[in-house]
Formats: structure tokens, C-alpha cells, sequence
């Protein structure tokens, strides 16, 4: 294994392990101090409060508590860090203490504003939950729950928490596309496949079935695998094979739209993301790419030395060398969303991707800086320098993964 460095604002950084000995491998203190000096800008006791883009509103954002949750969890999973524990702990307390911020009397995360979703004119009120929300707290969670933070009785409280979410979203389900899927959101307006959401979540649930079976009863564990099982499949029908590498639409054919965009990079991650943890967990549909050809296909997402929105479309056969519009060819060349960049590198870690990983860092540094002061586009694309939590925290995450492994 071959051993390389790079900046990152001017610290040197030394990567060259894979996945698989990220845990045991020595830390390298650079990757900390670069670790510490963005998690710095995420307040310890208002971990996911921040300015929000889309919405221009200043929010507490569920989704940057379970990210920073995760995060963490890696950190005092391999550090004893007292700040990590304590993040840990009121980074859960806070998911916990808001798990029905709708007051409907159910579990589940979401956005704090009122949203349309896919622009079809079915606003979800504020503090809806979404599919995508609560599939990355859930991951928070359970990573919490790797680590020795807990007590016995908080433990158990986490424990039903996530069983009690993972029944409450068996019923958000539509069966279809060679298997069946978990809606958007609660709403019935939202009963469409976009298959990064429901991705995510399928992996969450395998997990928890095999994290934590004896929170389930037996009946419970049948219907949260089979939803996952089915869930698979449904993105195995879907999954458009380029070279061998995975790739998706947005939302699956037929949809409202009749649209086949084929999925930015951060929704090209959660999807496999998703799967891959889903594989790691044991499931039962084979997927027909390996891990090694999930990180391949990221490196589609660059151009030029540049992290771009959507992939470079391969070379076109004969057949269809006349297309030259499609949608992945008019937007390829688009610089990515800082949670893309970061998810990029996220991809990366997780499917042990080190030139991936020094690529991805060196790109979010140059373009995406100053270090730690990350802006939402490179220059060349927003003069806006704010610095939004919710993005950058996909960012945070990946760098906890590559500086202190995963937890567990």
C-alpha cells in the first residue's frame, strides 16, 4: 500500500489505508487538527443550528444533528474524547427530545420548514418528516450506539426509538419496479420512488434488524427485512449498469414527470450508500456491482480537476451517438453543492478509495475554502462565502470517517 500526502490549509495529510484498517491504523494528528478545526464551527451546544440556503432562514436542522451525531460517534469510539461524549449525548438527547416535532404522535425527523418537495403544488407543512431526514438520523443513532456513551436504560430507549420509527415507515410503502419502496415522506402526495431516500432508509432498518434483533420481536424482524429485501430489489430493477458501474434516475420510470435526470452526486452516494450498507448487513439480493465499481462510478463526477453536479455520460455507442441532449449532458459541467463534494468523499472512505479520498480532499480545499471555512460553491460559481451547517456536515462526517474509521 502506497503511502501519500497532501494540504489541506497547509497541514499535511497522509492517507494510504483502506476501509478495512481505518479503525486500527495509527491517527494521523493532521487529519485531527483538520478534524477539529471544522467541528469547531458547529457550537457544542447548537451542533445543528445554522443558516439554511434554500430557505434563508437561521433553523435547528435534525438532519445536521444526525450527521454530527454520527461523527462524533467515530471519534469517541476511537478517541475517549470527554467533548466527543458530551457532543454525543446532547447531539441524541436533542433527536430524541424532537423525534415528533409535528405533534402527530410519531417518530420522525424532517425539515423545520414548509416544503414542495417535488414543486408539484402539495406543500408539506413545517417539521414534516422525510424519508431521507430520518434514514440519517437513524444512521446516527446506531452509530451512537457502537460506542460505550450509553447507560443501560438509555440504550433501551434508543433502541425502541428506532424499532418504533422502522414500523411506523413499513407503512409508508408502495409495492412496484420488481419489489416495492418507502415514500419521500409520510404524505401521500410523496408515494414516489426517488430512489435515494428510500435507499437509505432500506439500509438504516438492515441494520437495526442486524445491530439490534432482540429489540424486535420476531413478526417485526420478518416485515422490517422484507421491506428491505423488497426495497433492494425494487433499485436492482432500476439501476442503469454503464461499464458495470451503478447509476440511477432520479425517480424511477414511469414517474409523473416522465423524467429519467439521472441523480446528483449527493443522491448518487445516499443511494448507494444505502445499498451498500444493505449488502454489508447481510442481505439477501445480490447486487450486480462490487464495491470497488461503486467507487469507480463516482469517478464519473469529475471534470477537468473539478467536482461537478451530475456524471460525465460515457462515450455514446452507435446506436444512440446522435442523443446530444440529454440531461446528463447538458449539466455535467456543473460545479457540485458542498454536500456533494462531501459525500463524494464519503463514497470514497466507505468503499476504501484512498486516491479517491486525496483527490476529494485536495478539490474541497481548493475549491471550496479557506480551510475550515467552507463556502457552499467554488468562487467561479457564488460569491456567497456563508457558511451553511447542514451542507458542510456532509463534509464532517466523511473526514471523521477517514480520520478515526467508523464506530464499532
Amino acid at each position: 500500500m502506497h503511502v501519500r500526502s497532501y494540504l489541506v490549509s497547509g497541514l499535511l495529510i497522509v492517507a494510504g489505508c483502506s476501509q478495512a484498517t481505518l479503525r486500527s491504523r495509527p491517527m494521523d494528528p493532521h487529519l485531527v487538527t483538520a478534524y477539529e478545526q471544522l467541528l469547531s464551527l458547529f457550537p457544542e451546544d447548537t451542533q445543528g443550528y445554522g443558516r439554511e440556503r434554500v430557505f434563508n432562514t437561521i433553523e435547528e436542522q435534525p438532519m445536521t444533528y444526525g450527521l454530527i451525531l454520527s461523527a462524533e460517534s467515530a471519534r469517541v469510539a476511537r478517541t475517549a474524547s470527554p467533548e466527543a461524549a458530551r457532543r454525543v449525548h446532547k447531539a441524541a438527547r436533542w433527536l430524541i427530545e424532537n423525534q415528533d416535532s409535528d405533534h402527530d404522535g410519531q417518530p420522525g425527523w424532517g425539515l423545520p420548514q414548509a416544503w414542495d418537495a417535488f414543486q408539484d403544488g402539495t406543500t408539506n407543512p413545517e417539521n414534516q418528516p422525510y424519508t431521507i431526514t430520518t434514514a440519517l438520523v437513524m444512521y446516527g443513532l446506531l452509530d451512537s450506539l457502537q460506542t460505550n456513551v450509553w447507560s443501560s436504560d438509555e440504550r433501551e430507549e434508543i433502541r425502541g426509538l428506532l424499532v418504533r420509527v422502522a414500523m411506523r415507515w413499513c407503512d409508508f410503502w408502495s409495492a412496484g419496479y420488481g419489489g416495492g419502496f418507502f415514500w419521500y415522506s409520510p404524505s401521500r402526495d410523496d408515494a414516489i420512488f426517488a430512489v435515494n431516500s428510500p435507499s437509505m432508509f432500506m439500509g438504516a432498518i438492515a441494520r437495526l434488524v442486524r445491530e439490534h434483533p432482540s429489540a424486535m420481536t420476531a413478526e417485526q424482524r420478518r416485515l422490517v427485512q422484507s421491506r428491505a429485501d423488497d426495497q433492494a430489489r425494487a433499485a436492482v430493477a432500476t439501476v442503469k449498469l454503464s461499464d458495470g458501474l451503478p447509476y440511477w434516475a432520479y425517480m424511477a420510470l414511469p414517474n409523473f414527470r416522465n423524467s429519467d435526470r439521472p441523480n446528483d452526486l449527493i443522491h448518487h452516494v445516499y443511494t448507494l450508500w444505502g445499498l451498500e450498507v444493505y449488502r454489508g448487513s447481510g442481505g439477501a439480493v445480490k447486487l450486480p456491482w462490487t464495491r470497488k465499481q461503486a467507487a469507480r462510478s463516482l469517478d464519473r463526477f469529475w471534470k477537468d480537476g473539478r467536482i461537478c453536479a451530475y456524471p460525465e455520460p460515457p462515450a455514446p455507442s452507435q446506436a444512440d451517438a446522435a442523443e446530444s441532449t440529454s440531461a446528463t449532458t447538458r449539466t455535467s459541467n456543473s460545479p457540485a453543492v458542498l454536500w456533494s463534494a462531501g459525500m463524494l468523499l464519503a463514497g470514497y472512505v466507505q468503499w476504501g478509495d484512498d486516491a479517491g479520498v486525496m483527490r476529494s480532499l485536495e478539490a474541497i480545499r481548493r475549491d471550496y475554502g479557506s480551510w475550515p471555512n467552507l463556502r457552499l460553491f467554488p468562487p467561479e460559481r457564488s460569491d456567497d462565502t456563508t457558511f451553511y451547517p447542514r451542507y458542510a456536515a456532509h463534509v464532517l462526517i466523511a473526514l471523521a470517517w477517514q480520520t478515526f474509521g467508523p464506530p464499532g
